[in-house]
């Protein structure tokens, strides 16, 4: 990527309303993803049996009634259950912080940063209808453009890419297209 600092520009509301949505729906699938996996890791632990039947557990026994016991390993389920926990709850304290929170930082910071590139190429796809152009850096190669966008550049013009400050979201280009 280019060398900053950029020229830092206000959000517009649509803007903020996309960096809300993208916070909303990715704490939403983290939340539940987290919930499903902690709920098989407490439901494999408390069970006879790992992995739903799968698998014998060693930290169960056959008592003389035919029920199942605790065995004297019993301790070692509850200190891998911790282990398990710790890896679970740090991994999704990591992608909560790197890959959900800063959607919601750069919507209350207000303001989104102006990247410029240099067009080196443009091209048009008639098969497909779609117009190209690719900029002078490796990290934002090409992207798809409208016709209008496309007639009005040409090589070695300056265009803008619009990007989140934190998260690093790229907003449309010249509000035409998004670029994931």
């Amino acid at each position: 990527m280019r060398p900053g600092p950029y020229e830092q520009v206000a959000l517009q509301s649509e803007d903020k309303d996309i960096l809300l949505s993208i916070y909303e729906s990715r704490k939403r699938f983290l939340f539940c993803v987290y919930i499903i996996l902690i709920a098989i890791a407490l439901a494999s632990a408390n069970r006879a049996t790992s992995f739903f039947g799968l698998i014998p557990s060693p930290y169960f026994e056959t008592g003389p009634d035919g029920r199942q016991v605790a065995s004297g390993r019993f301790g070692m389920a509850a200190i891998d259950m911790v282990f398990i926990m710790f890896i679970l709850g740090g991994s999704g304290a990591f992608f909560l912080f790197r890959n959900v929170l800063p959607f919601k930082t750069d919507a209350e910071c207000g303001m989104k940063e102006k990247i410029p590139f240099t067009v080196i190429r443009k091209q048009y796809f008639p098969i497909t209808d779609q117009y190209y152009v690719w900029f002078d850096d490796p990290e934002y190669e090409h992207h798809e453009v409208d016709a209008d966008t496309y007639n009005k550049v040409n090589e070695g013009d300056n265009m803008y890419v619009y990007r989140a400050i934190n998260s690093k979201y790229i907003f449309e280009l010249n509000g035409r297209f998004t670029i994931l």
